[in-house]
This record gives C-alpha cells, sequence and structure tokens, in this order.
C-alpha cells in the first residue's frame, strides 16, 4: 500500500467499504507546509473535499465540501499541557 501511495505521490490513500458495502477511496496531499488537501469519492462520483489551514501551530481552519453541495467551516483551537 505504501508503495502505490508513493507512486501517486499522495501523503494518505486509503481504501475502504462503507456499512452498506459502498467502495471508499480517500487520499490526500500536504500542498505546504500548513495546507492539507484532501478527496474522497465513494462509488464513481467524488463524494467530498476537506482543506486544513494551519493558520498558527495551535489553531486550524477546517473546510468540508460535499458531494452533495453541503459545505462546512470550523476553526479548531488545541493546547497541549504537559
Amino acid at each position: 500500500m505504501g508503495g502505490l501511495r508513493r507512486a501517486a505521490g499522495l501523503d494518505r490513500l486509503d481504501f475502504d467499504t462503507t456499512a452498506n458495502g459502498e467502495f471508499v477511496v480517500t487520499g490526500g496531499q500536504r500542498i505546504s507546509d500548513d495546507v492539507y488537501l484532501e478527496l474522497e469519492s465513494r462509488g464513481a462520483a467524488l463524494s467530498s473535499a476537506r482543506l486544513e489551514w494551519t493558520l498558527r501551530p495551535d489553531f486550524t481552519l477546517l473546510s468540508r465540501l460535499t458531494g452533495d453541495t453541503d459545505a462546512s467551516v470550523a476553526l479548531r483551537w488545541r493546547t497541549e499541557y504537559d
């Protein structure tokens, strides 16, 4: 699987099935140090696209667009405690 992922030039490549047997392919690529793009396909069509933009090490903007034109935007703030 790692060889296929590298040959495709992706940072993430995953194959799965849903509970009803639908085949799912997910692929993601880091576009820059702070931007990651991921696409997911269920069946023959693109079902969602996700973009993560790290604004600061503890603050990320998440955007998702689905095939049924549902869109969402979220801000994620993370703090690590020692």
